[in-house]
């Protein structure tokens, strides 16, 4: 079945503005880690996580392992560590209705969970090596420089070296 993805984005764009109350989800860590190819942006089946889901996900797993091996390392005694995630995002910014909005996640909160013989004042330094350790934390606290580079594999005849006409030269190939 072909979809054609402006025909899409206008109707979900369409949605957005009629219904600016459905635009912010409310995503929580948890599922199960799936292929992201498989699913579709946001109206996918939630069989599988979307990609900002894994972000959370990421982001859960990553505190759960860091407090794991810090507690290890400190001779902290750990019975059990769970970590959960809560996430917004409006997607009003994700499909361009309102330029004001974000495409990303507008916050994150996290709520760990710990089962432990340990003094609290244990717990606190553990809590306070793990805010500065890991490393999942660390790329949504800090600006991370990303770059991206794109490369077009077709039409086959066209190389890696030669540029892709923009919308100025059409047909000068």
């Amino acid at each position: 079945m072909n979809v054609d993805p402006q025909s899409r984005l206008a109707r979900t764009q369409s949605d957005l503005i009629s219904e600016p109350e459905k635009a912010v989800r409310l995503l929580r860590s948890a599922a199960p880690p799936a292929d992201a190819a498989a699913q579709a942006c946001v109206s996918g089946t939630n069989a599988v996580l979307s990609p900002v889901e894994m972000l959370i996900e990421a982001l859960r797993l990553c505190l759960e392992d860091t407090y794991r091996l810090y507690a290890e390392a400190m001779s902290i005694p750990l019975d059990s560590v769970r970590v959960e995630v809560e996430g917004r995002i409006d997607l009003r910014g994700r499909f361009a209705v309102d330029p004001a909005v974000r495409p990303g996640l507008r916050d994150l909160h996290t709520k760990v969970i710990i089962d432990s013989p340990a003094r609290h004042s244990e717990i606190e330094r553990l809590r306070h090596a793990v805010d500065a350790h890991c490393p999942v934390l660390h790329v949504f606290r800090h600006v991370t420089p990303v770059g991206v580079k794109l490369e077009i594999l077709s039409p086959a005849n066209r190389t890696a070296s030669q540029p892709h006409p923009t919308s100025s030269d059409k047909g000068a190939v």
